[in-house]
């Protein structure tokens, strides 16, 4: 069915839908992206597959998918939105997958297990429709990063897990057990062309004084796993790359290139985070109108005047001048948040040597 004939399901801040475009797509996708890469050929369940379109991926690859949700609006929504002879989509609970014994050779569930509190029931379930020699690839945030150091909570989650518990839980019911675990960054990737058994897989950090290196993902925020009673699948191991911004940012760093990049970043309740910002380059000594289209990742709910927003020049010395700020609703074109005179500015948190407002006439 084609896409505009499709009406896309609503953002509500916790299942992806197509149209969001914050950062979080890219936990997502990359997540989808591993399961792609060893679901050739198999039988997959996708358990708690929310608006289908990562099922829709894996039917790419597999022999058959079976998508399983909760909601009955979003299985219908799946249904019409991906329609292919081995994707089927059927409505049902992770506690009672409607699914045959042993039929399944790998079970994706990706952001489940932390949805309820029968962990034990929820795992069972799993071995009970996987084959004997059937994998199950799973991910859940992990409690320390993602709720303890925020200080924030999911009211989407019912009883989240600590990393080592996680692993804990998952070696109860599998011989063979790899965990892993990921985060979204802003940095550089370098990778050897071949891979080696030498190779160490790790994340450097610092700064101009000082640089180190530590095995694994730094400070991950979700937890990852593939576990299975035999043999474990290879996975493929890297980064998930947001094209788009990469390319924009190549540009705006690039020598040859003189102007600056313009950051926006947006905190509700809690400190500017990387994945919380949008960013675009700047021509200098002209005014020019910004359109960011990837605002959904940013907060814009300032009713309770916890809403702050900090506006940076990155990477060289500049100094913006705005003349108005307007955050529009692409669903119907509302204002949800404007900025004309000074005064309207002054919510707005801006870096060293930034000019937080001028007239365009001045």
């Amino acid at each position: 069915m084609d896409d505009d004939e499709v009406k896309h399901l609503p953002w509500t801040g916790e299942r992806l839908v197509p149209t969001y475009r914050g950062q979080g797509l890219y936990e997502h996708l990359h997540r989808y992206a591993l399961a792609v890469a060893i679901a050739n050929g198999k039988r997959v369940l996708d358990i708690a597959c929310g608006e289908g379109y990562g099922s829709n991926l894996l039917a790419a690859v597999s022999a058959q998918v079976i998508g399983v949700d909760i909601d009955a609006e979003v299985v219908a929504h799946a249904k019409r939105a991906y329609q292919k002879e081995n994707l089927i989509f059927r409505e049902g609970s992770c506690l009672k997958i409607p699914v045959e014994d042993h039929s399944i050779d790998l079970v994706v569930s990706f952001e489940t297990i932390e949805h309820i509190d029968e962990h034990a029931e929820f795992l069972r379930e799993i071995k009970r429709v996987l084959a004997p020699e059937g994998a199950l690839l799973i991910s859940s945030p992990d409690k320390r990063e993602y709720t303890d150091r925020t200080g924030t909570t999911n009211p989407f989650h019912k009883s989240e897990l600590y990393h080592d518990d996680f692993h804990r839980l998952l070696k109860q019911y599998f011989k063979k057990c790899r965990v892993g675990k990921q985060r979204l960054i802003a940095g550089s990737w370098i990778a050897p062309d071949a891979s080696s058994p030498t190779d160490v897989f790790g994340t450097f950090n610092g700064e101009i004084k000082y640089v180190n290196f530590q095995p694994g993902v730094s400070n991950g925020v979700f937890s990852i796993a593939v576990c299975s009673d035999t043999r474990l699948p290879r996975l493929k191991l890297g980064v998930f790359e947001n094209r788009m911004e990469s390319e924009t940012t190549w540009a705006a760093f690039d020598r040859s290139v003189s102007a600056p990049v313009f950051q926006v970043f947006s905190a509700q309740r809690e400190g500017f985070k990387e994945e919380s910002s949008v960013m675009a380059p700047l021509q200098p000594n002209v005014w020019q109108t910004l359109k960011l289209e990837q605002l959904q990742s940013l907060p814009t709910d300032c009713s309770d005047n916890l809403l702050r927003y900090r506006i940076d020049p990155v990477d060289r010395p500049a100094s913006i001048a705005i003349s108005r700020i307007f955050l529009i609703a692409e669903s119907d074109g509302a204002i949800l948040y404007s900025a004309m005179r000074l005064a309207d500015f002054e919510q707005i948190e801006c870096s060293a040597g930034l000019l937080k407002y001028a007239d365009e006439e001045g």
